[in-house]
């Protein structure tokens, strides 16, 4: 529970941040989760999945990697 309470402040934040800079929320969450979803079957739990895809973002040389 309490890290579903956590969570919606984050998720909100991260939503807002898309529509600020410009990003199509819709098509970034569905991006995120067919991302999340290769990752877990490659074996990872979700927290892991997230977790890479986070880094692989923060590691990305352009906006379009």
């Amino acid at each position: 529970t309490g890290v579903q309470t956590c969570a919606l402040p984050i998720s909100i934040a991260l939503l807002s941040n898309f529509e600020k800079e410009g990003v199509n929320a819709d098509q970034a969450l569905a991006a995120m989760k067919i991302g999340i979803a290769k990752l877990v079957e490659d074996g990872k739990s979700p927290t892991e999945a997230i977790n890479t895809l986070v880094e692989s973002i923060k590691n990305a040389k352009t906006e379009t990697e």
